[in-house]
């Protein structure tokens, strides 16, 4: 098993070869962790985050969680409100434009209630995209997600 980043180490790159994909990471937790809410109106569910550095924490942000794209996206402000550098790029396919490149951004975040801190590779997500933060199906790795469509319920469970 990887040694995990700990929540904090955001901003740094992690001690772990970065590929063309994004690095997925939490901090030891006892499971299980459930947190959940409504479908948005397009039946996305959303949840509140935030993101960490080094003690400071940004305010809390509405995700997006989409099945559909493989890659977890964040707008530039939040990167820059704590000091967040690139680490570089990473090709991907975006919906429009195709294989294009993408700058990746190492950061730890928290999700609403949930007693985990997160770690990943997010990519800079378009400033006129609807939600600051899209959590890609990568965290799908560590949890399971149940949508109940009739009730416009969703359950994330870690």
């Amino acid at each position: 098993m990887k040694r995990l980043p700990p929540i904090g180490m955001c901003g740094e790159v992690p001690d772990v070869k970065i590929h063309s994909y994004p690095l997925l990471a939490t901090t030891d937790y006892e499971k299980p962790q459930k947190t959940g809410g409504s479908l948005s109106a397009h039946l996305n569910p959303v949840i509140p985050v935030r993101f960490l550095k080094n003690g400071n924490k940004t305010d809390w942000f509405n995700a997006m969680i989409d099945t559909g794209s493989f890659y977890s996206l964040a707008k530039e402000n939040i990167f820059r409100s704590l000091g967040i550098e690139s680490i570089g790029t990473t090709f991907a396919e975006h919906i429009e434009d195709g294989n294009m490149p993408f700058n990746m951004y190492p950061c730890a975040f928290k999700i609403s209630d949930l007693k985990i801190g997160f770690s990943t590779t997010f990519l800079k997500l378009h400033e006129t995209f609807q939600y600051d933060v899209v959590l890609g199906s990568h965290i799908f790795d560590i949890s399971e997600l149940h949508i109940y469509g009739a009730k416009k319920l969703f359950e994330l469970i870690f």
